[in-house]
């Protein structure tokens, strides 16, 4: 799966929480609402946030990067990648 995917799954997880927070909204238990609707693992989900954390701005991810790459050691590879730049 390409990293750059993975990076704007986390981008509109970033996007919504942004927008709530503009209105003044804010859902209890996010994660946990994400996990149960996209049926996708909890510890996936936050892996995918990190990397989304860590590095932001798409472009600064290689177009042939995979999220292979970066699932494990999420932080410390979405860093090493962000002060290469």
């Amino acid at each position: 799966m390409p990293a750059r995917l993975i990076w704007r799954i986390g981008d509109v997880i970033f996007r919504l929480n942004y927008d709530l927070s503009k209105l003044n909204l804010q859902i209890d238990n996010t994660y946990n609402h994400l996990v149960r609707d996209l049926k996708v693992n909890r510890k996936w989900l936050e892996k995918v946030v990190i990397f989304r954390r860590y590095i932001p701005q798409i472009d600064l991810i290689p177009d042939t990067a995979t999220w292979g790459a970066f699932e494990k050691g999420t932080r410390r590879k979405a860093q090493a990648l962000l002060h290469s730049k």
